[in-house]
């Protein structure tokens, strides 16, 4: 419980699995970040369900998980905040991830250090993307 509430992949990826035979493609991976605020929104979707976005916090990714791509990466940021106690904000998407926190900001590269050791906040190669 210790690493939970933290914006780390320890915490924050987290699998769900979901088999829908002769909807979801069998060995579909989906690797864009969702929250839990999404779970509402895309099980509605899935299920057919009209439903007004606005009433929703969360993403409706079930167009995602329906897709026919069997690995599907959206290009979408999410962000998230430690709402609690303000102690960090962090911007993710399919293959960055920056955490902005009281210390020193970290900006990882989820693609070549998925296991985020390395904090790419200073480098030159990625001053574009910061």
């Amino acid at each position: 419980r210790d690493s939970k509430g933290v914006p780390y992949k320890s915490s924050a990826s987290v699998p769900m699995i979901i088999t829908w035979p002769g909807k979801i493609q069998a060995s579909k991976t989906v690797e864009t970040s969702y929250s839990s605020v999404d779970f509402l929104p895309t099980l509605l979707g899935l299920m057919g369900v009209d439903f007004d976005p606005n009433d929703y916090q969360g993403i409706d990714g079930s167009d995602e998980i329906l897709s026919s791509e069997l690995v599907s990466t959206s290009n979408q940021t999410r962000f998230f905040t430690d709402s609690k106690k303000k102690k960090w904000a962090a911007a993710v998407n399919h293959r960055y991830k920056m955490v902005v926190s009281r210390g020193e900001p970290w900006f990882f590269d989820m693609q070549l250090d998925p296991d985020e050791l390395t904090n790419y906040f200073d480098d030159i190669q990625y001053k574009d993307v910061v």
